[in-house]
């Protein structure tokens, strides 16, 4: 593994820390991720029931994370928790591109 403190346990306690307790996927097999369309690490899905009401980026600002001024993720959460349509469906992910495999 290139960058160990990327394994799975540490990815769950961050994503708890970070953004809530919502469920965390390893997808050894990038299944889920080639069905949604993921291109790039970190990228984002909001799913309510099999539709996809979110995917991108977590936030505008990954690298930065003070700087921060428009939190996607946490602003689709909040728009279908609130019983709207979620007002941004879709960002461009940031990130290093995902690596498929040939499976």
């Amino acid at each position: 593994m290139q960058y160990p403190e990327e394994n799975t346990e540490s990815m769950k306690t961050l994503a708890v820390s970070k953004y809530s307790k919502f469920p965390y996927l390893k997808d050894s097999k990038q299944t889920a991720a080639k069905a949604l369309g993921a291109n790039k690490t970190p990228h984002a899905f909001v799913l309510l029931k099999v539709n996809k009401q979110y995917s991108g980026a977590i936030d505008d600002n990954g690298a930065e994370p003070e700087k921060v001024t428009n939190k996607y993720l946490e602003n689709a959460v909040t728009d279908l928790i609130s019983g709207k349509d979620v007002e941004i469906k879709e960002t461009r992910s940031i990130g290093c591109s995902i690596k498929y495999k040939n499976n």
